[in-house]
């Protein structure tokens, strides 16, 4: 994801919302509603880095975490127990339209986990 910078690229934005629109029989509100929501994140965003799509933020907002770590286009969600991350890392993919059955290569997001042999601290990356 990256600021938008100029108006051509808030019309791009705004016009391929409306190619959704316009070409679904019956277009589904929260995802028109979440593709809005981002488009004016992109829009506010003052960095590069800070543009965070808020279904992202709010998916780290739900739950009980050892802390959320933002890296450019990827945000680290930090969990004590194995249990706790793989119920984030379900709950993530599930609300970002991701499956595991199918490769979706066409998805603006992916969804990890890894573990701190060190620490045992387990990690849910989040990128976009």
């Amino acid at each position: 994801m990256h600021k938008i910078a100029t108006p051509q690229e808030l019309q791009t934005g705004l016009l391929s919302i409306l190619a959704y629109v316009q070409g679904s029989e019956n277009p589904e509100r929260t995802k028109i509603a979440a593709d809005l929501r981002e488009l004016a994140d992109r829009v506010a965003a003052t960095d590069v880095t800070a543009a965070v799509p808020s279904q992202v933020k709010r998916l780290t907002r739900m739950v009980r975490n050892e802390g959320v770590e933002e890296k450019g286009h990827e945000v680290l969600v930090k969990f004590k127990t194995e249990r706790d991350a793989n119920k984030f890392e379900d709950r993530a993919k599930g609300a970002l339209g991701l499956d595991d059955d199918d490769d979706d290569d066409d998805s603006k997001y992916d969804v990890w986990g890894t573990q701190d042999p060190k620490s045992g601290m387990y990690t849910i990356h989040i990128s976009f």
